[in-house]
């Protein structure tokens, strides 16, 4: 009877174990699946833009697909658990505009430019990020400095590069 009474027990204990454990796996799965269908999506837009941005001097605006940041805002305790959520908040709703309220649409050369100062803060996964484009877009993630920068960093990195781009 005892030996029945100890198994009891256990499968009452296990399931109690258990129940929390599938919830934080189910956590885990949803927030990686939210991660992915953005990253996927920025890769889309960025792989778009970045020739357009930097090689053309025609002031084209970004049009994009927000569904991603739209599903995303679906789970709000899914999505704010991410540690790119600011980043990814900053590109929806300003530069992307996912609310309508800016009046004109920010240019290709903005919205490359915003991507990869992210890109160079740390603020955005490099090798998840360029998984999600094409080869030119990864080619063009490639070049961008490596490494956190720090803010001054970051200044003379974007000096050298206006220098550059006025002297073409």
């Amino acid at each position: 009877m005892s030996t029945g009474v100890a198994t009891a027990m256990l499968a009452y204990v296990g399931g109690i174990l258990t129940k929390p454990l599938s919830q934080y796996i189910t956590f885990v799965r949803r927030r990686s699946d939210l991660r992915l269908h953005l990253y996927s999506e920025l890769g889309r837009i960025y792989s778009a833009y970045e020739r357009i941005g930097y090689h053309s001097g025609l002031p084209i605006p970004v049009r994009s697909s927000t569904d991603a940041y739209k599903a995303a805002m679906q789970a709000p305790e899914v999505y704010y658990s991410l540690k790119e959520k600011h980043f990814f908040d900053g590109l929806y709703r300003v530069i992307l505009d996912v609310e309508g309220r800016r009046r004109k649409p920010v240019l290709a050369k903005t919205f490359v430019a915003f991507v990869d100062e992210a890109i160079m803060l740390g603020r955005v996964d490099r090798k998840f990020l360029r998984k999600h484009c094409d080869t030119p877009g990864q080619r063009h993630i490639d070049l961008i400095p490596k490494g956190i920068l720090t803010e001054e960093e970051l200044a003379h990195v974007l000096e050298q590069a206006i220098g550059r781009m006025s002297a073409a």
